[in-house]
């Protein structure tokens, strides 16, 4: 056996070792087994970035580590293998850097199909470690952190409501603007809470599919539709017992609303596919950079899912209601990227410093970050300098305020259209003929805005 390759001996039949990540990756494993013609499958994880050995994170059925020493070598090329056409082999890579290995071994051939599809749920895994790994770590001493740093009036404030509410189980709503950290406060949340012995469990509501929403929430079962070749436990599964946090919550369609209102009110979902619920325990925390209440107005989100969800909102400041943490973050981000590239800096020129913070930030501290970090990959010494012209817009504009995105045009559009047809889509006085398109090309786009009909 190869020396790189630390792994624990069992005999068949007995569990491999334990690992402090095997709770979110046993599911992966033991989904996996229930595919046709699979007999094992295994996660190993790489003990540190600078240690190449490997550790047994979770494994599903018949399983001998020795039989698996081969597994090391996908650390050194990155690149998937089939070894002998029925062992499909993995590296689960985040950002960069190759963090383990998954290892299928099937009782037939594998075709070219199962083999990419394995490395769709390799992509998972590898997503599924990251999310973790970020969750265990420690990220509310203020000013000490790696992720939430500042000392200033507005931001304490938010972390000692933080403090306030963590114990309980009321829903948090996070309200702020683009770049401003309302995940890194979801974080600070839950790690404060008793459910952090689980890892948060995060959906990006604005980068799913309307026709996946509820796949995606409530997981699915095998066979339930085109492309379901196994089943999947949903995100409320997922963070069952542990925090489930909704970035961009107003973007979902109407139609997937009202189901999760339903799971937060009933605490039970139901896989797509399936005939009986399954009780959930999930503490909801969501987030929005939007108007909600208006968005309630002019019908883009349900007021039954806006009271429900607005429980506890916490506004996150934006950066210009906090200048005086800009030096603290400037020097958080400085040291940063000194580790990152390798470079040794000893502060900013005091010119730069006054004018990051003089300048508005409309995409705040993520913003912040990018600007600096431009500044340490561009220097050629040991002293920052800003020296490209920082942007000048801010979202206080009039004019900003009074832009919305194509896709809010586009509704409010065809909403206009539905009123003056009264709800009526096809036939010759239908809104498909007012705009030119096939009936089902309009009901699809309908669909993937959320816009109802009636």
């Amino acid at each position: 056996m190869e020396p790189a390759l630390m792994l624990s001996r069992t005999t068949p039949g007995e569990s491999a070792p334990s690992h402090a990540l095997n709770p979110v990756l046993r599911p992966i494993t033991d989904g996996l087994v229930d595919l046709a013609g699979v007999s094992t499958a295994a996660v190993w994880l790489r003990a540190s970035a600078r240690d190449p050995r490997l550790h047994v994170g979770a494994t599903a059925g018949p399983f001998d580590a020795h039989d698996w020493a081969f597994v090391h070598k996908a650390l050194d090329t990155r690149q998937p293998s089939l070894l002998g056409g029925v062992t499909a082999v993995f590296p689960l890579v985040t950002r960069d850097e190759v963090v383990g290995v998954l290892a299928v071994l099937y009782r037939r051939p594998i075709d070219t199909q199962e083999f990419g599809y394995l490395g769709l749920i390799a992509n998972h895994t590898a997503s599924t470690i990251e999310n973790a790994r970020r969750a265990t770590r420690p990220i509310l001493r203020v000013e000490k952190s790696d992720e939430i740093i500042g000392a200033s009036a507005a931001i304490r404030s938010v972390l000692d409501t933080i403090h306030q509410v963590a114990a309980s189980d009321t829903t948090v709503l996070l309200i702020g603007e683009t770049g401003t950290g309302k995940e890194l406060i979801a974080r600070a949340l839950h790690a404060q809470s008793a459910r952090a012995v689980k890892p948060m469990v995060t959906l990006n509501c604005g980068a799913i599919a309307p026709g996946l929403i509820e796949s995606e929430l409530f997981g699915h079962e095998r066979g339930a539709f085109t492309g379901a070749v196994q089943r999947r436990i949903g995100r409320f599964e997922a963070a069952d017992r542990s925090t489930l946090f909704l970035d961009e919550v107003s973007e979902l369609p109407l139609e997937g609303q009202v189901k999760l209102l339903r799971a937060l009110q009933e605490q039970e979902v139901e896989r797509v596919g399936a005939t009986r619920p399954i009780r959930v325990d999930v503490r909801l925390v969501a987030a929005t950079n939007r108007d909600l209440e208006r968005d309630v107005a002019e019908g883009r989100v349900r007021p039954d899912l806006f009271y429900r969800l607005n429980v506890l909102p916490i506004h996150v400041p934006p950066l210009r209601e906090r200048r005086e943490d800009i030096p603290r973050l400037t020097h958080h981000f400085i040291a940063h990227f000194e580790r990152k590239l390798g470079k040794q800096f000893t502060g900013i020129d005091a010119d730069s410093l006054r004018r990051l913070r003089a300048h508005s930030w409309p995409g705040n501290v993520r913003e912040l970050r990018n600007v600096i970090e431009r500044a340490c990959v561009l220097s050629r010494g040991p002293v920052i300098s800003i020296e490209r012209p920082l942007a000048a817009v801010t979202p206080a504009d009039d004019d900003a305020e009074r832009f919305t995105s194509l896709a809010d045009h586009e509704r409010s559009y065809l909403r206009r259209v539905l009123v003056h047809t009264k709800g009526r889509i096809s036939g010759p006085s239908g809104a498909a003929a007012i705009l030119d398109v096939h009936p089902n090309t309009l009901r699809s786009r309908l669909d993937r805005l959320g816009v109802t009909a009636r």
